[in-house]
């Protein structure tokens, strides 16, 4: 219908519809279409996508979460049941302690300087662990604030733990060591919460220092020094993104700190919790809304109930999975919202 061009040029969306239809149409099978969105969308538009490649026949709905934290919902799903944040902006702003690792606030979240500036100045301690010194998790300038440009800001992290790549559960694993050695962790909360609890002590227990020392990069009386703090804490938030994410071991960095916070009883009670630190608007959203290569047989159940048609079963491809059939030519449609 077009010739291909060296730039962009608008088209009217009936000759938009008929060139997507006509490739649609094309395909060999259902199969060879991807219907792509990113947490941008808001749920309404989201739904349509989800339920219009449903009804061409395919799972294909890769999104932005299997990109950043679809390792966090498999691991707060496998530890908690759901793989939600547990938390709200009050709950961090409320809390003693603050956990930020592996996330940049000030480059990629800069809004919750603001929040991490309520909770400092109300008296939470913050930790922030970070391969990297980022200037954000340092201090902070609100911009909008004469006397704090004068001032200098406000000091934000007590203690900064710059450990190795990918040494998290080393140091996670180091820091529940300090808090179970010291006993500082709930008793009652464990007792009747949780499931597993013997085994992981033993675990833990049987983990040495000299390796927790050499795969975080950092010293036993830093770790120390950092689980006193925890161990302090009634209200504790923890708060990931990428930097835990990201790893071919994703899933087992975020339920380390999942265990981590378990111990203090810091799930269910007020200003405590798991914050994975979305960037996008409606990830959570999205994902809702059935933007997934793999729904609940339930969700299958009511589209086809409400919208009267056989939904597909087969799992979809996820982005990874997308982009390789894409490379072997296995996708003749992308459709992107």
């Amino acid at each position: 219908m077009y010739k291909r061009q060296a730039h962009y040029q608008p088209i009217s969306w009936s000759d938009a519809f008929a060139k997507i239809a006509e490739d649609l149409h094309a395909c060999a099978s259902a199969d060879e279409a991807v219907f792509y969105t990113s947490g941008k969308a808001i749920n309404e538009s989201a739904f349509l996508l989800q339920l219009l490649a449903r009804r061409f026949g395919t799972n294909n709905l890769p999104d932005c979460s299997n990109m950043c934290h679809e390792s966090s919902g498999i691991a707060l799903n496998q530890s908690l049941g759901t793989g939600k944040t547990t938390v709200t902006l009050q709950d961090l702003e409320g809390a003693d302690v603050i956990v930020v690792i592996g996330q940049n606030p000030g480059t990629n979240h800069p809004r919750m300087l603001t929040s991490l500036e309520v909770a400092k100045k109300r008296g939470a301690r913050i930790i922030a662990i970070n391969p990297l010194r980022e200037v954000g998790l340092e201090r902070f300038v609100y911009p909008q604030s004469p006397l704090a440009v004068i001032s200098g800001g406000t000091a934000l992290a007590d203690i900064y733990l710059q450990v190795r790549i990918n040494g998290d559960v080393a140091l996670l694993q180091g820091l529940a060591k300090s808090l179970l050695t010291a006993e500082h962790i709930d008793p009652v909360f464990l007792s009747s919460h949780t499931h597993g609890f013997d085994a992981y002590r033993a675990h833990i227990k049987a983990v040495s220092w000299e390796s927790i020392v050499r795969e975080s990069g950092l010293r036993q009386t830093i770790i120390e020094n950092a689980a006193k703090i925890l161990g302090q804490s009634k209200a504790t938030v923890a708060c990931w993104a990428m930097g835990l994410t990201q790893h071919v071991n994703g899933v087992d960095n975020v339920r380390e700190l999942t265990n981590l916070l378990l111990l203090g009883g810091h799930i269910g009670r007020p200003n405590a919790g798991l914050f994975c630190v979305r960037g996008h608007s409606n990830v959570q959203g999205d994902r809702t809304m059935g933007v997934s290569e793999a729904m609940p047989e339930a969700f299958y159940t009511a589209l086809e109930r409400e919208f009267e048609f056989s939904c597909p079963r087969k799992p979809g491809y996820n982005t990874i999975e997308a982009i390789e059939a894409m490379l072997h030519k296995r996708v003749g449609v992308f459709l992107s919202l």
